[in-house]
């Protein structure tokens, strides 16, 4: 294309060709910032989200030929339905268990708007757990009528350096809140049936700061999992139970003792998780 007086719209950018004794001034014309723009204004908006097929969810999905069927409707209207005692309370666990798993989640405006410290002291408070303060020496729970004295906005002379979670419902999903917690020295999750291998490999994860570890009770736990204590390099006590009543628990604790010198396990039989020890550390 032979040179052209450029306008707003195209920028042109000059280039000369010598051929004989005539010279060619050719302009590669090259859309401006001003011209990609106003072309991006008449596109129309993208739609994100795409529309589902007509009578998709409905009953007459499942007769319309030109329509998709639902397979989740087609799945639900072919399983037997029953009504038995049994059939309902395994309806309702798994319909609980869902539940607190959604109520467990990580909730990233919680934590900047309270903080990790009092945004863990109200996950554990609320469900019936204790947390201890730096500096205190009681305990923070609920009162006689359920009622949580905590702040509701950042504070930052609440540092939560204990924390009692004994026999309350965690789950996977929930340990995920005890992040950002440098202060932390003491836990105990005595007693939390869930609490299993993986959790344990989250803890230790999560508590690195930890001192004190009570994890006993807990059925769950194995040797596989008792493996992972060897992340929590500040660790003096370890509380566990030897349900499998198996030489590996004892000689993977052994382990544990011999990679940190300053580490003390104490495992307990079944019968004796109940009145495990339940010495505090220092503030």
């Amino acid at each position: 294309m032979f040179s052209r007086k450029s306008n707003i719209i195209l920028r042109c950018t000059p280039l000369c060709i010598k051929h004989g004794n005539v010279q060619y001034v050719l302009r590669k014309k090259t859309y401006s910032d001003e011209a990609k723009t106003k072309k991006l204004k008449t596109l129309p908006p993208k739609n994100w989200f795409k529309p589902p097929p007509p009578n998709q969810g409905s009953m007459t999905s499942l007769f319309l030929g030109n329509a998709e069927p639902n397979v989740e409707l087609i799945k639900w209207a072919s399983t037997p339905i029953k009504f038995g005692i049994k059939d309902v309370k395994n309806w309702y666990k798994k319909t609980s268990e869902k539940f607190e798993d959604e109520q467990q989640q990580f909730i990233q405006e919680r934590h900047e708007i309270l903080g990790s410290n009092l945004a863990i002291a109200h996950f554990i408070v609320h469900r019936g757990g204790k947390i201890m303060l730096r500096g205190d020496t009681a305990w923070i729970q609920k009162d006689e009528n359920d009622v949580v004295k905590l702040p509701r906005r950042f504070d930052p002379k609440y540092v939560v350096t204990m924390i009692d979670a004994s026999g309350m419902n965690l789950r996977y999903n929930g340990l995920m809140n005890f992040c950002n917690l440098g202060s932390l020295k003491w836990v105990s999750f005595k007693g939390c049936e869930h609490l299993d291998d993986w959790c344990l490999d989250r803890i230790t994860a999560l508590l690195t700061t930890v001192e004190y570890l009570d994890i006993s009770n807990c059925k769950k736990i194995t040797h596989r999992g008792l493996v992972a204590i060897y992340k929590m390099p500040h660790l003096k006590k370890l509380l566990v139970t030897n349900y499998d009543m198996s030489d590996e628990f004892e000689l993977t604790c052994l382990m544990l003792e011999e990679l940190n010198s300053n580490l003390q396990c104490e495992i307990l039989e079944p019968q004796d998780s109940s009145t495990s020890d339940s010495s505090k550390i220092d503030n």
